[in-house]
């Protein structure tokens, strides 16, 4: 008489919901290093945010932000303490990645709220 493990399934349709990786990189594993130091602040928040990175005194940051849709709306360098950034863009989540001397440190996700 059918399936008894039917109830271990459950398909939802609701109209305008994306469904997006929880990181920009699948299957790449991040790596804690204790000399560095990221936190965005406030987020969410309606565009314009803080940045706080510590970085050792050879290194450069570059941060790139990117909408759902993969459009990057943000590039530039990010410096050692206090970055503030203000993007000019819809209300909505976006991804970011933050690169240290060009290969990957962090990435992560910023909610711009409508207000």
């Amino acid at each position: 008489m059918g399936n008894p493990d039917f109830w271990r399934f459950a398909y939802y349709y609701i109209d305008a919901v994306s469904v997006i990786p929880d990181s920009i990189y699948l299957g790449v594993e991040d790596e804690q290093d204790e000399t560095r130091n990221l936190k965005l602040y406030p987020n969410p928040n309606s565009g314009e945010f803080s940045i706080w990175l510590s970085l050792l005194e050879d290194e450069s940051a570059t941060i790139r932000v990117w909408s759902i849709s993969s459009q990057e709306v943000y590039n530039g360098s990010l410096f050692n303490g206090t970055n503030q950034l203000e993007l000019s863009v819809a209300a909505g989540l976006y991804l970011y990645k933050v690169d240290v001397n060009g290969k990957p440190a962090w990435t992560g996700k910023v909610s711009i709220r409508g207000d």
